[in-house]
């Protein structure tokens, strides 16, 4: 494992009700059985939001791992990214990847970032946007409710991306909710726009 890949400690090939149990457990032995989000919100209050970010980045790891084969490495801090996802294809039997940029936003209200529809509000969309735009992959942004730990993943508009027909006909952010089976369509749904955009370009 490299300097910049996902911590071992955090488990990454942890999935479903396994991996859900080692981060509680792990959590309660350093914060106790208190609610967590009360306690994020005490050091928020006091203006400590190292907390939170460890809490939204471990909940994002969590999130995300669940896709089977997706591994998680830290980028370039000059990128403005979170995470590198990067998912393997052997199924073609030429070894290529899937590799996209995360962004993770945190919040400890959901419904003030998404709407009823999904979609994530101007503002927040807005300098989400700025970040996507100067990525060289493309970016998925992961909306985590720290309260109810809640996550909602969706690409991010770019006119140099096509993510085929998710959810982007519009030009807004939209997301679903970031269950495994709703990622795995995400990213199916990604990747065949990508093989359909790179043979259209080789005709």
């Amino acid at each position: 494992m490299t300097s910049n890949s996902v911590p071992a400690a955090l488990d990454s090939n942890a999935l479903g009700t396994r991996g859900e149990s080692i981060f509680e457990s792990r959590i309660l032995r350093f914060h106790g059985n208190k609610p967590l989000y009360l306690y994020q919100e005490k050091q928020m209050k006091n203006g400590e939001s190292i907390l939170a970010d460890r809490l939204a980045e471990n909940l994002a790891i969590m999130v995300l791992t669940r896709v089977p084969g997706l591994q998680l490495s830290r980028p370039d801090r000059s990128t403005g990214l979170d995470f590198i996802a990067t998912l393997s294809n052997h199924s073609n039997g030429n070894g290529d990847s899937t590799v996209f940029g995360v962004l993770i936003k945190s919040t400890m209200n959901i419904e003030k970032i998404v709407g009823p529809d999904g979609v994530v509000e101007g503002n927040t969309a807005a300098s989400i946007a700025k970040v996507a735009q100067n990525s060289t992959v493309p970016a998925a942004l992961l909306v985590i409710d720290l309260a109810t730990e809640e996550a909602r993943f969706g690409w991010v508009p770019h006119p140099a991306h096509d993510f085929g027909k998710h959810g982007t006909s519009t030009g807004q952010l939209q997301t679903v909710i970031a269950t495994k089976m709703e990622l795995e369509s995400a990213i199916t749904k990604f990747r065949l726009a990508q093989k359909i955009g790179s043979a259209s370009t080789t005709k």
